[in-house]
């Protein structure tokens, strides 16, 4: 079958396993990716002279990238119905979201702030957490969850269609554990050591919902 879902477009390949189960694996792919200007930097004290921190091209991707194996049970009318409850597991990167960005190193006035070793100053802030600038202007974080990722879901269609072509519609969660947002220049603005709203938030976000609908092909004939 070839998908398209909530995380991407993939392939799968099915064998039946027994009168009521499927056996399927195969792959996803994601293609989120998000370009935009960041223009909200204090400026930066150079020599008692206040210098204004030019916008920030940030890229954000969506890694969901990974192989999944997957049991489909089809309960009903002995094994030949098109209902089906399905379990199993992603198995990818755990570099959930990529974030990158790059300063203009021609710009006047970062080459004044990195001149004076300011570079540090530069700060992004994302809920308590606070990215710097590296020295070479560029800015980086990711997004960390776990690289095994169960999954349940069901849906409605055959794994292996009974004509040529079939499909099949499916929805389910993929538990990717709680994210950590990780980068070299990572450093906490929070004293009190109480949790952001915006972590709190990312914290509790521990399953991705997956949809799907499927295009199926029989390769070979039933004996």
């Amino acid at each position: 079958s070839l998908n398209a879902s909530t995380m991407g477009a993939g392939f799968t390949l099915s064998t039946p396993l027994a009168k009521h189960f499927a056996l399927r694996a195969g792959y996803q792919f994601s293609f989120v990716s998000v370009n935009y200007e960041y223009d909200e930097f204090d400026p930066v004290d150079v020599a008692g002279q206040s210098v204004s921190v030019p916008d920030l091209d940030l890229g954000a991707k969506l890694n969901v990238d990974a192989a999944h194996v997957m049991v489909d049970w089809i309960p009903f009318k002995k094994g030949e119905g098109k209902f089906f409850i399905t379990a199993g597991m992603f198995i990818g990167t755990s570099d959930f979201i990529t974030l990158d960005g790059q300063f203009d190193m021609n710009d006047p006035n970062i080459k004044q702030i990195q001149q004076a070793g300011l570079m540090k100053d530069i700060e992004l802030e994302i809920g308590d957490d606070v990215i710097r600038a590296g020295t070479d202007g560029s800015m980086a974080a990711k997004l960390k969850v776990n690289g095994f990722r169960p999954y349940v879901g069901l849906g409605w269609g055959r794994a292996i269609p009974k004509h040529r072509f079939g499909f099949r519609f499916e929805m389910g969660a993929v538990f990717h554990g709680h994210p950590e947002l990780v980068s070299d220049n990572l450093v906490s603005s929070g004293s009190s050591g109480d949790i952001s709203d915006a972590e709190e938030i990312i914290n509790k976000i521990t399953v991705f919902p997956q949809i799907s609908l499927q295009l199926t092909y029989k390769l070979f004939k039933d004996k």
